[in-house]
C-alpha cells in the first residue's frame, strides 16, 4: 500500500460523518518515506440524505421544465395568432380611415383615428405577451438543460460517497489486502467526473440566471403595454 493511499483513508474515515447539509473540507497532503509532498487533494463529501434530496429536486425541476415547455410553445402559438388577429384589425381601420379623409368625413376620421390608437396600444400588448412567452420558453428550456446536468452531477456525486464508505469499510477491516482498483484509484476518477459534472451545471445555472432576468424584464414590459393602454382606453384622444 502506497505512502499516498494510506494518508488518504485514515482521512476519508474520519470524514464518514460530514455536519448535516454541508460539506466537510479536508486537505489530504500525502508524503513519501523521505516526507515529500506528493499529491495534495481537497475532499469534499456531503450526507447521502442532503446529495438525494437535491437529487429530487433537480429531478422535479427537470420533469416541470419539460411541462412547461410544451405550454409556452402552445401559447406562443395562440399569441401569435392574437397579434396577426390584431394587426389584420388594425390594416382594416387604416383603410376607412383613408376613405373618411378622402370624402373629407371629419366626425369619421376623428373616431377612427382614436380606434386605431386604441388598437395600436392592444396590438403592442399582445406583441410583449408575446415576447415574455418565448422569453418564459427560453428560461424553461435553460432550466431543463440545468436540471440534466444537475441529475447527473448529484448521481455521480452520491456514487462518490458510496465508494467512499466502502473504501473506509476496507480500510477499518485491516486486513492487509491489496486495495481494488475501483476503490483506489478508480476513486481518484469517480472524484474527477463528478467535479468535472458539477461544474457543468453550474456552468448552466448561470445561463438560467441570465434567462430568468430576461423572463422577468419581459414581464415588466407587459405591465407597461398594460398601462399605456389602460390610458388609451381612458383617454383615447
Amino acid at each position: 500500500m502506497s505512502a499516498r493511499r494510506t494518508v488518504l483513508y485514515t482521512v476519508l474515515a474520519v470524514m464518514g460523518a460530514p455536519l448535516a447539509g454541508t460539506a466537510q473540507l479536508t486537505i489530504v497532503t500525502a508524503r513519501d518515506a523521505e516526507d515529500n509532498v506528493t499529491a495534495v487533494e481537497l475532499i469534499s463529501l456531503r450526507a447521502k440524505a442532503d446529495i438525494q434530496a437535491d437529487l429530487e429536486k433537480a429531478t422535479r425541476a427537470l420533469a416541470g421544465a419539460e411541462a412547461d415547455i410544451l405550454l409556452c410553445r402552445s401559447e406562443l402559438q395562440r399569441c401569435q395568432a392574437d397579434v396577426d388577429i390584431q394587426r389584420s384589425r388594425i390594416d382594416i381601420t387604416k383603410t376607412e380611415l383613408k376613405l373618411a379623409r378622402s370624402q373629407r368625413r371629419e366626425a369619421d376620421r376623428e373616431s377612427l383615428e382614436q380606434r386605431k390608437r386604441v388598437q395600436d396600444a392592444e396590438r403592442e400588448l399582445l406583441e410583449k405577451v408575446e415576447d415574455a412567452v418565448r422569453a418564459r420558453l427560453k428560461y424553461s428550456e435553460e432550466v431543463l438543460e440545468w436540471a440534466q446536468a444537475a441529475v447527473t452531477a448529484h448521481q455521480l456525486e452520491l456514487e462518490l460517497v458510496e465508494k467512499n464508505e466502502e473504501l473506509t469499510a476496507f480500510a477499518e477491516r485491516g486486513s492487509g489486502e491489496q486495495v481494488p482498483d475501483w476503490l483506489g484509484e478508480g476513486l481518484d476518477d469517480l472524484r474527477g467526473r463528478v467535479l468535472t459534472a458539477m461544474r457543468t451545471a453550474a456552468e448552466k445555472e448561470m445561463r438560467v440566471a441570465r434567462e430568468r432576468r430576461s423572463y422577468v424584464g419581459a414581464q415588466l414590459q407587459v405591465l407597461d403595454a398594460q398601462r399605456k393602454l389602460t390610458e388609451r382606453l381612458v383617454n383615447p384622444a
